[in-house]
């Protein structure tokens, strides 16, 4: 129903590999997660750095 009234679903706080899946295979628009290397890695990416190394190269 959400698509078909032209709005988008974003799912939270999605942080294991079944339910990333499933909402990935629903349609789902976009996954709010504290794994992003997980969900890369299940869309068939990987992480440009780990989170430490973003963090370093940010100043903090």
């Amino acid at each position: 129903p959400a698509h078909r009234a032209g709005l988008l679903v974003h799912v939270y706080t999605i942080n294991l590999p079944w339910q990333m899946r499933l909402i990935t295979l629903f349609g789902g628009d976009g996954i709010f997660t504290d794994r992003f290397d997980l969900l890369l890695r299940i869309r068939g990416r990987t992480p440009p750095a780990t989170p430490d190394a973003i963090l370093t190269r940010h100043g903090f």
